[in-house]
């Protein structure tokens, strides 16, 4: 594998280094695919997107700079590819090619990471020459001190410090204390990371004997920590046991603050929610509810019929069956939205269209359809022919056109706290009004939509979108995705090339067929 990343590299390098204009990441990407014949093995290496796997794995070739969306290189130039390099710079753009910009580069060694020289691995290969210059500055220190004071008697133990500084020099060795205070004069650091892990030490030896501060504050005593999550483990279960008919887990929070006069601290124990305290517990029965809260109860009573919730009922019976449901996305589970955001007589956000239904579809079937959306002939659209299918979907269309275009829907326009992925609505599509599915929100302004009766995907303004009515919403999806059998993309690929696909529309367009009769139908794919 990092043979095939050295390579990788170096012909991406080749590729950068070749150009003397400017080089994003799409214009290499094209590149590679001409020179190659083939597209990055992004898959191969556990990756999707191409500028993660550039920053990833060739960041000691490029730098990234500009718009994240298609950053541009800056190649770092090692000296294998400096004569190269300063070749190509020197080129003239062509002037019959839009101008990019000249190319920049960098060379390796600018960029490449200085080694640490810590102090600690360089003190041990200076030590000789640093006692040395100590030993000469204690000799002179020796002689002026001699010049003011009488020698000492001959009784007086004299004290050497040349023969001390020898045989430390002799000893070639650094001693444990020595470099300590070696380091203690030439790094601050080293000093404050000391006189903190002593302040710590002192400080978890008073807490072992302050049995009080222990409710705040964490313990190194393993002991005081287990004593502390038993105490948290019996302040919740008396909680439980207080209320015959259960608790709900969320009101758990509340009921301790207001108990105990703090907050509940659990995370301190490894726990991620109250839940989780909840299931340690022996005695202590948890039962899910429909809504997404759990009740939590003595396991030693019988069980007791579900609470009701505290959430507000909705006016209209749709709109509560849709909020019986729990978004996993929603960031205030069972809080009701505003009357505007998703109107009583529109579609709710956990509501849906349903989807064409091929229960009476059977191999052999004879199948009247038209051809809607073309993209491949391994991705195309499908609309059935009859009074259920095609004319009840332009039914709905025409009252949509007349209701949204002349009517009170005019200026329904879709809430922004309904422009959500997933959520179906109305869009426009060459002056036509058409049920519609947020598939992906490009910016503030522009979301991508599929209309759900044709399979064709288009981008919209936000201000275009109007809101479904609930009415229109019981059809079924038109559109049903199908694909040619026995036929696949040449030299074994994967993806369609263009002329195959066009190529395939015009066999549509050229015959002017209203619809398609498809003779047998040998399997039955649900998309």
């Amino acid at each position: 594998m990092d043979e095939e990343i050295k390579q990788l590299k170096s012909v991406l390098r080749s590729l950068v280094v070749s150009s003397p204009s400017q080089v994003d990441v799409r214009s290499l990407l094209r590149d590679y695919r001409n020179m190659v014949g083939k597209q990055i093995p992004l898959a191969k290496y556990g990756y999707k997107d191409p500028i993660t796997f550039l920053k990833d794995k060739f960041s000691d070739c490029f730098l990234f700079q500009g718009p994240a969306a298609n950053p541009e290189l800056t190649l770092i130039v090692p000296d294998a590819l400096k004569h190269i390099d300063k070749f190509v710079q020197k080129q003239k753009s062509n002037p019959t090619v839009k101008f990019k910009g000249k190319r920049r580069s960098v060379p390796e060694s600018i960029v490449k990471p200085i080694e640490p020289n810590l102090i600690v691995t360089s003190y041990q290969s200076k030590n000789i020459q640093a006692k040395e210059q100590n030993v000469a500055h204690n000799q002179t220190k020796n002689v002026e001190i001699q010049k003011y004071h009488p020698p000492p008697t001959s009784n007086a133990p004299q004290a050497n410090k040349t023969d001390d500084g020898k045989q430390t020099l002799d000893n070639g060795n650094c001693s444990q204390s020595a470099l300590q205070n070696f380091l203690k004069k030439r790094t601050a650091l080293y000093s404050s990371h000391y006189a903190i892990s002593e302040q710590s030490t002192n400080d978890k030896e008073s807490l072992k004997d302050d049995d009080d501060s222990g409710r705040q504050t964490s313990s190194s005593s393993s002991s005081s920590k287990r004593t502390q999550l038993d105490e948290l483990k019996r302040e919740i279960r008396d909680i439980i046991l207080s209320h015959p008919d259960g608790v709900w887990c969320t009101d758990i929070l509340r009921l301790y603050r207001e108990r105990h006069g703090r907050e509940l601290n659990f995370s301190r124990f490894g726990f991620t929610s109250v839940l989780s305290v909840a299931c340690a517990l022996a005695d202590v029965s948890v039962s899910r509810h429909p809504g997404g809260d759990w009740l939590l109860s003595d396991a030693r009573a019988p069980p007791a019929p579900l609470l009701a919730t505290c959430v507000p009922a909705p006016r209209a019976s749709r709109a509560a069956a849709a909020c019986a449901v729990t978004d996993p996305d929603d960031a205030l589970p069972g809080v009701a939205f505003e009357a505007d955001v998703f109107p009583e007589d529109c579609m709710h956000f956990l509501e849906s269209i349903p989807s064409a239904s091929l229960a009476d579809v059977v191999p052999g079937t004879m199948l009247e359809v038209a051809v809607a959306e073309v993209y491949s002939p391994s991705h195309f659209w499908l609309l059935r022919l009859g009074e259920r299918y095609n004319i009840a979907m332009e039914n709905v269309m025409d009252e949509m056109n007349e209701y949204y275009t002349h009517g009170e829907g005019k200026n329904r326009t879709l809430a922004l706290g309904a422009v959500r992925v997933g959520h179906y609505c109305s869009s426009r599509y060459e002056s036509d009004w058409h049920r519609s599915l947020i598939v992906k929100i490009i910016d503030s302004d522009t979301v991508k939509v599929r209309h759900v009766d044709y399979g064709t995907v288009d981008n919209c303004d936000v201000r275009e979108l109007r809101a479904l009515r609930r009415q229109w919403a019981g059809l079924e999806a038109q559109a049903l995705r199908a694909r040619l059998a026995g036929v696949r993309p040449p030299a074994a690929g994967r993806r369609w090339p263009r002329p195959a696909a066009h190529h395939f529309l015009r066999l549509v367009r050229d015959r002017r067929l209203r619809h398609l009769r498809c003779p047998y139908v040998r399997h039955v794919y649900l998309m």
